[in-house]
């Protein structure tokens, strides 16, 4: 019995050996840096190509080395009418904030859309190099002397397609004329959920692994003749864009963990019931 017994405990704590706990405790409170800028466009002139296409002008640039001074505005028109798209564009797409694990989502940047009856070529597609970097506060792996820390980048991209519709004739739904424009978002990479109205994505950091969230305010389903037009199929999110407005999007983010597993628990509960066992069944002497 009592063999069995230390047979079956030896099996608990091979299982208990092998089941993955991190070295380092769930990150509490993160720093998040945010750098965005335009690598890709695509016009109704040219594109897409790597830089500015045809008809396009860009501005604000990034100051984040890494992004090569890409635009974080795009504007195309001329005169009085002048469209444009921008992420973060009076920052150069740069936005630092802190956030808390499993805490309120937070606000980062804004997508703004301003929608003019511009003349000439017009934009048909912004590819955004959007980074995340995000860094532990509390606990500070610094402080910890732990090589190897600091910012975890997250590289994101976006798809960012944009239909500028005739100002006369047949809108694509009906309404007044001018017709309204059309933008679909995507960030590559994330899927988005609905029960939480966001795109939800997953990164590993020091053993753990987090769930990341990003809401864009004003984003909707399209039907199925809205996505045809903007070249998508299989459903997609966008925004209807009236002429002569100026219309924001507000981008949140958040971070969840998953509660410890339980796995790990259970099996040292069955250890110590073993433990408790074996000395109940001793024989004396």
């Amino acid at each position: 019995m009592t063999r069995t017994i230390h047979a079956s405990l030896g099996f608990f704590m091979l299982l208990w050996a092998s089941t993955p706990v991190s070295a380092f405790p769930v990150v509490t409170e993160w720093k998040v840096r945010v750098e965005s800028g335009f690598v890709t466009t695509a016009s109704t002139a040219e594109g897409p190509v790597t830089g500015l296409a045809s008809g396009l002008s860009g501005s604000d640039p990034s100051p984040e080395p890494t992004l090569g001074g890409a635009p974080a505005t795009l504007s195309w028109g001329s005169g009085s009418e002048i469209s444009s798209l921008s992420v973060g564009g009076p920052t150069g797409g740069h936005h630092v904030t802190t956030m808390f694990t499993n805490g309120e989502f937070v606000e980062t940047v804004k997508i703004e859309f301003v929608n003019r009856q511009s003349q000439g070529p017009a934009l048909v597609y912004g590819g955004l190099m959007d980074g995340v970097w995000s860094d532990a506060i509390a606990p500070s792996f610094y402080e910890q002397g732990i090589p190897g820390t600091g910012e975890n980048h997250l590289p994101l991209f976006w798809n960012i397609f944009y239909v500028d519709t005739p100002d006369s004739g047949t809108c694509l739904l009906p309404g007044p004329t001018p017709c309204s424009d059309m933008a679909v978002v995507e960030p590559v990479g994330m899927a988005y959920v609905d029960s939480y109205d966001a795109f939800v994505g997953q990164f590993d950091f020091f053993g753990h692994r987090y769930t990341s969230f990003m809401q864009i305010e004003g984003l909707n389903p399209f039907n199925d003749q809205l996505c045809a037009a903007i070249g998508k199929t299989g459903g997609c999110l966008g925004i209807l864009l009236p002429e002569n407005t100026v219309t924001s999007l507000q981008v949140r983010v958040g971070i969840t963990v998953p509660e410890p597993p339980t796995a790990a628990i259970l099996l040292l509960a069955f250890c110590m019931a073993a433990i408790i066992r074996a000395r109940a069944t001793r024989s004396p002497g």
